[in-house]
């Protein structure tokens, strides 16, 4: 959960609807999770386009190097194809879409969020991104 939208949840949770505040939460899990596939067809061709200069980069760099590699060669295929997919699932998921349109009525209101605080759909995104390659927790 975003800190900039952890209020939401706590709001929910104090006024005893801790079942919408879990089905928030899973809501947004459950969009990363039907994005992930998305991204495997976007590995492999990454892996393929991987040169020999790359590879050697790759050993010869420091411990995030392919981490960088996967960052640079990925994050805008990446996040072009997971997006539709996660707007897609929070829309359908009820307790969501209901916070995503109170956070968009709200979001003119100067002051009232942070920045990219409505952004749901581009947090999970991002957040899929983040965990997106494999044995790179939090790298990436």
């Amino acid at each position: 959960m975003p800190d900039s939208l952890a209020w939401v949840e706590k709001s929910l949770r104090t006024l005893g609807q801790d079942q919408l505040a879990d089905e928030f939460v899973a809501s947004m899990n459950h969009a990363a999770e039907q994005a992930k596939p998305e991204a495997a067809a976007i590995y492999s061709d990454a892996i393929q386009a991987m040169t020999l200069d790359d590879g050697r980069a790759i050993l010869n760099g420091p411990d995030d190097a392919a981490t960088e590699y996967f960052r640079n060669h990925t994050e805008t295929a990446l996040t072009e194809r997971m997006l539709p997919t996660v707007t897609r699932t929070t829309e359908n998921t009820g307790v969501t879409s209901a916070c995503k349109r109170m956070l968009a009525s709200i979001g003119g209101m100067p002051g009232l969020l942070a920045g990219d605080a409505t952004d749901i759909d581009g947090y999970i995104t991002q957040q899929t991104l983040d965990v997106g390659v494999p044995g790179m927790h939090n790298t990436y």
